[in-house]
């Protein structure tokens, strides 16, 4: 989703939050508060639906310290209902009995994993062969007498 200013760019994180709510809360259904699911069920819930969800394309984007906030802040309350703990609990409480880092560990966790996934594509493959070809280029062209480009070919 292409975003011009900083409001537009919130109101699509706002939204891509919600989305990721709406389906995480139809997987659990009202099983959630009625029937006293287990929370590491639901939480493996989360991490499998939700997660993946609300940070779909962070591998090739940066977050500014806004849209990050809303994210953590998504994440405890998160934390907090599956636990079905009061919104007042501590944050590092809720986070530790489930075993869950901050939102931002996850943010940063998808990129050297999309790096791993390109690099795991076949050798003859183009989009391998271009991400290889930029990072020599950026190494190159950012380290003096570093990397040469008889590397490169």
């Amino acid at each position: 989703v292409y975003a011009n200013n900083n409001s537009d760019k919130l109101r699509n994180v706002n939204a891509t939050i919600s989305d990721a709510r709406c389906n995480f809360y139809a997987c659990v259904g009202a099983r959630m508060r009625n029937d006293g699911l287990n929370p590491l069920i639901l939480s493996k819930v989360y991490q499998s639906v939700m997660i993946p969800k609300m940070l779909y394309g962070a591998e090739v984007r940066s977050f500014n310290k806004q849209e990050v906030e809303l994210y953590e802040k998504t994440h405890k309350h998160m934390c907090k209902s599956i636990q079905n703990v009061p919104q007042n609990t501590p944050n590092d409480a809720c986070l530790a009995l489930l075993g869950w880092r901050g939102i931002l560990y996850n943010i940063e966790l998808c990129k050297p994993m999309f790096c791993f996934n390109i690099l795991s594509l076949g050798a003859s493959n183009i989009y391998r062969n271009i991400f290889i070809f930029r990072v020599f280029e950026c190494l190159v062209n950012h380290q003096a007498g570093g990397i040469t480009k008889e590397y490169i070919t």
